[in-house]
């Protein structure tokens, strides 16, 4: 029936309006712009210093709302920035970046390098963890009786991605965020999704700024503020046709104040993002920025008064026009313009965060690695050798390889992995050495085989080293130049040759 329906939706002809061209409403919107009422208390204390039935305490308090909230949104950017500094990052303020580069500092000691032990504890959270296995059996392909290798655990294998994301040690979180293709779809959408809504917030706040410069100004008087009028089904619609000067002063005051916190959040939430090394993460983190920008409506809905609300909701939109012209006279282009404008620059902004992360990334892989490799700890008898190691287990899984066993203890423990066996300190009181099996091929072979995907052995220089892996190239190939087929140490002020460490 007509009574349920608005007149303009009626059959009656009375109400019938003549067909209109697209373009020619379009070219009215070019003149005359509109912009929605945001239900958030901006929108309340602009109403509060027009309504005459409100005194000084309510607009103190309203006032006051919109400080609270500011201050609530300034603490969490705080927090969030101080997190991405002192914990996430890796820079000069970062924790994790001071003792990462005090480390390699004294690594390199002016050029002399020098032995610095890492705690092991801090090996499995840098490096990762590798568990040693002996096998008592003969290694295919060699003359050894038994043999030991390493795996990487959880997953015995150097694919970041495979690895659950609180398992995964710095090495590794680089290497994902460096490699991983899906890592990098989801940081690109999150990433453009998250600049793009701040461009929204800029573009909104700005054409409230337009909007509430352009109305015009009256005394304090309720009549003159509001007009009332209804909609297609009779109820009331109120618009605002002008402003008190404290009201205008006030709504521009907020509209600064609204711009600068948003450009704010904006850069420390594209920090955050860019030092998120997990997808989910990425998704959550994402969703939390989203949460402090909508402080403003969550405390408007949970604060003001049903009546108040119910006015804002009944409010008509603001209606302001485009000072320049250039929507009137250049519809068209403004439309096109508009799209490859807010595109094109959310795209840039979005690859050069992505460059940067890379190249950051860069950086910490390359210091995180020369911990790896230099300053492994080593096993008490060689400590007092002038020389640097690897982690244990770190090229031997980068490299696949398989070992010839070393000297066992009474326990059955390499003597390597547990030097207090009583069978181990008789080796050292009767100057024995550590690698006299007169079944490995040094000339030949050495004293380790290198694997790859299962397939061997290979002689460890000639191991070709993967191509699907930058950074598992670059680890292959620094592991392949550490190796040493003949080593030679001094031991007890003899020199000892092929015998002690390979790495």
């Amino acid at each position: 029936p007509d009574f349920l329906l608005p007149d303009a939706l009626s059959d009656n002809e009375d109400h019938a309006d003549d067909p209109r061209d697209v373009g020619g409403i379009e070219g009215e919107f070019a003149e005359k712009n509109f912009i929605d009422v945001e239900e958030d208390l901006y929108t309340n204390v602009l109403l509060t210093m027009l309504s005459p039935a409100d005194n000084d305490m309510t607009r103190a308090l309203a006032i006051l709302l919109i400080l609270l909230v500011a201050c609530l949104q300034g603490v969490l950017a705080l927090a969030i920035r101080t997190h991405v500094q002192k914990a996430m990052g890796w820079d000069s303020d970062s924790v994790r970046y001071q003792t990462m580069r005090d480390l390699y500092i004294r690594l390199r000691n002016g050029g002399k390098l020098e032995y610095i032990r890492l705690e092991l504890g801090d090996v499995s959270k840098i490096c990762g963890d590798f568990q040693p296995d002996l096998t008592d059996k003969r290694l295919p392909g060699t003359k050894w009786s038994a043999y030991y290798d390493y795996s990487k655990v959880p997953v015995n294998n150097w694919h970041a991605w495979e690895i659950p994301p609180t398992d995964r040690s710095d090495l590794d979180n680089t290497r994902f965020v460096l490699e991983n293709t899906e890592y990098n779809y989801v940081f690109t959408i999150v990433c453009f999704a998250w600049i793009l809504s701040i461009f929204y917030e800029i573009r909104k706040i700005f054409n409230t700024t337009l909007a509430v410069s352009q109305m015009k100004l009256t005394r304090h008087s309720e009549e003159r503020t509001l007009r009332v009028t209804n909609d297609d089904f009779g109820d009331p619609e109120y618009q605002i046709v002008a402003f008190t000067p404290g009201a205008r002063r006030i709504g521009l005051a907020c509209s600064f104040y609204r711009m600068f916190i948003h450009l704010a959040i904006g850069v420390i939430g594209c920090d955050l993002i860019i030092w998120t090394p997990t997808n989910i993460e990425l998704i959550l983190n994402g969703l939390a920025l989203t949460f402090i920008l909508s402080l403003n409506s969550i405390m408007y809905k949970a604060v003001i008064n049903r009546p108040r609300q119910n006015l804002v909701s009944k409010l008509k939109k603001f209606e302001f026009s485009d000072p320049s012209g250039v929507s009137r006279w250049f519809m068209n282009t403004t439309k096109i313009v508009m799209v490859i404008l807010v595109v094109g620059i959310t795209s840039m902004i979005t690859l050069g965060l992505r460059r940067f992360q890379h190249s950051r990334y860069i950086d910490m892989f390359t210091l995180v690695a020369s911990v790896c490799f230099f300053q492994g700890p080593t096993p008490a008898h060689w400590a007092h050798f002038r020389s640097t190691f690897p982690v244990p287990g770190l090229c031997e899984t980068v490299l696949q390889l398989r070992c010839e066993a070393p000297v066992v203890g009474e326990d059955g423990v390499p003597c390597v992995e547990k030097w207090e066996q009583k069978l181990c300190k008789f080796y050292v009181h009767t100057d024995s050495l550590f690698s006299t099996w007169s079944s490995v091929d040094w000339g030949h072979q050495g004293a380790c085989l290198a694997y790859s995907d299962g397939k061997g052995p290979f002689l460890v220089e000639e191991l070709e080293p993967p191509s699907n892996s930058e950074t598992l190239r670059f680890m292959t190939r620094a592991c392949q130049s550490m190796w040493q087929r003949q080593p030679t140490v001094l031991f007890r002020g003899k020199e000892h040759h092929a015998a002690g460490p390979r790495l």
